[in-house]
């Protein structure tokens, strides 16, 4: 007899559960993790901090003699790029598609002066990420 049971996780859960051990990636039938191009890999981490809507992830429960395994079955690449991302081990990109933040930036000449419009102002430059 099936089981269904459906339970919602916040990011930080499933990240613990994954640090811990808890919820394991390397099921036969998942793809290997960590093949993203980078522009996808910060698109999707720019998605969870913007708290926009994404794809859930799919997590599995095997009953065994040892005890239970629960298998990431759908979801495993995002796990692993959130998991990168908690621990530094990337920074999201100028090339995400809608920016997190936009700012300007003053901009220097060769020399290291700020450059001044025709009204004396310090030229700025918009910057994105």
């Amino acid at each position: 007899m099936e089981k269904i049971k459906r339970d919602s996780y916040m990011v930080e859960t499933v990240i613990n559960m994954y640090e811990r051990k808890e919820l394991r990636l390397d099921h036969p039938n998942q793809r290997t993790p960590d093949t993203w191009s980078n522009d996808y890999r910060d698109g999707y981490a720019s998605t969870i901090i913007k708290g926009e809507d994404v794809d859930s992830i799919k997590i599995c429960e095997e009953i065994t003699e040892r005890g239970v395994n629960q298998w990431v079955i759908d979801g495993g690449h995002r796990v692993d790029t959130l998991w990168r991302f908690k621990h530094n081990v990337f920074k999201i990109g100028n090339k995400i598609e809608m920016p997190i933040v936009t700012y300007y930036e003053e901009i220097k000449d060769v020399s290291g002066n700020y450059m001044l419009n025709d009204y004396g102002e310090v030229v700025k430059e918009k910057k994105r990420i």
